[in-house]
């Protein structure tokens, strides 16, 4: 497991861990109590690549899921992603979105 699956992993447990705290039951009649918990059972990695592909340009910073949405809109190849994303030496995830192709590549314009 590379280190940022590992910030992301115990972030994810830690968040999961305060729900416990809190005796928080989420909503009546769903499978998971919040995001946390769907994504630690049913999300999958993905590694950003350093490049992106030819016909698509960088965006702004902290706008991810806009930038995430134009480009699946331009490019009906790719597909909308969201999960969570670690910066390189940063001890939490954060929300963030991305597009992937047909063989899980990531293109992330942010």
């Amino acid at each position: 497991m590379s280190l940022a699956q590992r910030v992301l992993t115990d972030w994810l447990d830690m968040q999961i861990a305060l729900m416990d705290q809190c005796a928080h039951r989420g909503t009546e009649g769903w499978a998971h109590r919040s995001v946390y918990e769907l994504v630690a059972a049913h999300g999958q990695w993905f590694v950003p690549s350093a490049d992106l592909p030819a016909g698509i340009r960088a965006m702004p910073e902290k706008e991810c899921f806009a930038n995430a949405a134009a480009v699946d809109r331009d490019h009906p190849h790719l597909v909308y992603t969201e999960g969570f994303a670690a910066a390189a030496g940063s001890p939490v995830g954060v929300a963030h979105a991305w597009c992937t192709d047909g063989e899980g590549r990531v293109v992330d314009p942010t």
